[in-house]
């Protein structure tokens, strides 16, 4: 039954195509649907379809609609994928697949133009703005900087000289030297991988991902570290494991740092 559900909750179904920007890349299938977040909001959404050769690292789509507060205006509106700035270092990364369909956020096809407009492919290839490829380029750059940056950290607690409550802290303290919402995008991307990585040392419960190649298995009912903390063997584990995924991380961002060569 929730599988039908948002079939049942789309009110509005159009065969309409937004206009693609980029060959071999095009949203389809645009249809008005009940926000997943939101059940008293509308969203518009459709299908983006790869048919490249080669797997979608991440994308950009741009589309210009009437305002809806001032009446004869303009509006931009952007949108797009990121499967590094999406990536949940317990998770694995996830590229849009060739020849594959995903869901996206799109716009209104009756009174709105637009589309994909920026793409950057698996294989180095890419099509599109210039300056949004560029943002790219730095965050994965700040990424890979936060990954290197943090790896020393978790091998402190593997050691056992420092407790996950410790290392969290010291995590906090790198974030606050970045503001939220900064125009530097190497910090951007860098911030990323410290909150990520805080939140994770701060849980009360195990860890585990869903879809894993460095699988974690903590013992339980051992010996405990503070109070509401990570027990202390899990601590060891957890700090083990999630090196190996940074490590998997790093590697899948230095596969992608190569400048893409643009058409």
């Amino acid at each position: 039954m929730s599988d039908s559900l948002p079939l049942l909750l789309t009110v509005l179904l159009l065969t309409i195509n937004l206009s693609a920007q980029i060959a071999n890349v095009s949203i389809t299938n645009v249809r008005e649907t009940v926000a997943p977040t939101d059940k008293s909001r509308l969203v518009w959404i459709g299908l983006l379809e790869n048919h490249s050769s080669s797997p979608i690292v991440a994308f950009h789509s741009s589309f210009v609609c009437p305002s809806s507060t001032i009446p004869g205006k303009k509006m931009s509106i952007g949108s797009g994928y990121d499967a590094f700035e999406q990536h949940i270092v317990l998770d694995d990364i996830r590229l849009i697949p060739a020849g594959s369909v995903a869901e996206v956020n799109a716009a209104n096809p009756y009174s709105c133009t637009g589309g994909v407009d920026s793409v950057i492919f698996s294989d180095h290839h890419s099509d599109g703005n210039q300056r949004w490829l560029n943002f790219k380029h730095e965050e994965w750059t700040g990424m890979r900087k936060g990954i290197i940056e943090s790896l020393p950290q978790l091998s402190r607690i593997a050691d056992r000289e420092a407790q996950p409550e410790e290392i969290a802290d010291v995590f906090r303290g790198r974030i606050e030297l970045i503001p939220n919402g900064t125009s530097d995008m190497k910090k951007w991307g860098e911030r990323a991988v410290y909150v990520q990585l805080e939140s994770l040392l701060r849980v009360k419960t195990d860890v585990k991902a869903p879809s894993d190649s460095t699988p974690y298995s903590p013992s339980r009912g051992e010996e405990s570290g503070e109070a509401g903390g990570i027990p202390r063997p899990n601590a060891q584990a957890m700090a083990i494991y999630l090196s190996n995924k940074l490590q998997e991380w790093k590697t899948a961002l230095e596969d992608n740092l190569e400048l893409p060569a643009t058409k």
